[in-house]
């Protein structure tokens, strides 16, 4: 993937979580339950995907893995600049 690419595909997923409201008032144990989907996405890639000689699940473990992560750097970004904007 080269690197415009990811940074368009971090776009669509800051707004997808802008548009479903998720992406400000972060509290850390909203960026410790991303950590937990993150941790369950990667378990299916070895359970579904690389056990069961499964490459779909693979891919699609991995691209969940990717869009969790993204995810997980937008709410983390968010909860450090709390700290740094003034209300």
């Amino acid at each position: 993937m080269r690197h415009h690419e990811l940074l368009d595909f971090q776009k669509l997923c800051d707004d997808f979580n802008i548009i479903a409201d998720k992406h400000d008032k972060v509290k850390l144990s909203d960026i410790e339950a991303q950590y937990k989907l993150i941790y369950e996405e990667v378990k299916e890639i070895k359970e579904k995907g690389i056990d069961q000689n499964n490459v779909e699940e693979v891919l699609d473990g991995t691209i969940d893995v990717l869009v969790t992560a993204l995810g997980m750097l937008q709410k983390f970004l968010s909860y450090f600049n709390s700290f740094r904007d003034p209300m």
